[in-house]
């Protein structure tokens, strides 16, 4: 016998791939289109999204004033600048919020 909570789980499983298999079947069709869900000012994405920027070979790495944007087109980080030159060091973490204490 299933619990309620795993019944739930199951609907919103069942859900997510029946969207999934709409938009499969959209896009084979050739009429999906990407929406964006941003709350911020849709003229001003676009504007960054339309910038591509420039590509410059060296031995250091650097991003002057780079858009982080997610799959969706939506603006995570405006302008990200940093430099990493040769012989340094980088570690990329994540973050993760607890919205309540372990009991």
């Amino acid at each position: 016998m299933f619990s309620y909570k795993e019944v739930i789980e199951l609907a919103g499983y069942t859900s997510r791939v029946t969207s999934l298999l709409d938009v499969i079947d959209d896009v084979q069709k050739g009429k999906f289109k990407k929406t964006l869900v941003s709350s911020g000012n849709i003229e001003e994405n676009a504007a960054v999204l339309k910038g591509r920027g420039e590509i410059l070979y060296d031995d250091d790495i650097e991003f002057d004033k780079v858009p982080i944007v997610s799959p969706n087109g939506d603006i995570l980080v405006k302008a990200l600048s940093f430099k990493i030159s040769n012989g340094d060091h980088l570690l990329i973490g994540k973050f993760i919020k607890r919205l309540r204490p372990y009991v």
